[in-house]
């Protein structure tokens, strides 16, 4: 899971309506990565208002790499700048 998350304007009702029943909201950015999301048994999430928007992408997970072998999850950060 991954979350992306701004404090801008958000994205207008109006254009997220659009995405969610047309796939279509001015651009081509978002349609296509809710597709290819789809492609692999993914999602994607977008919740949105005048404080900002975030964005939740959801990948399943296939094959999960052994901790014997060193590599661990990295836990949750949070970017700012």
């Amino acid at each position: 899971m991954l979350t992306v998350r701004d404090h801008g304007r958000g994205i207008s009702p109006e254009a997220l309506q659009r995405l969610k029943e047309e796939g279509t909201a001015g651009g081509v950015g978002l349609a296509g990565m809710i597709e290819r999301l789809r492609e692999i048994g993914g999602n994607l999430e977008i919740n949105s208002s005048v404080d900002g928007t975030e964005i939740v992408v959801r990948v399943p997970a296939r094959n999960r790499v052994p901790a014997e072998l060193g590599v661990l999850p990295l836990p949750a950060q949070e970017v700012n700048g």
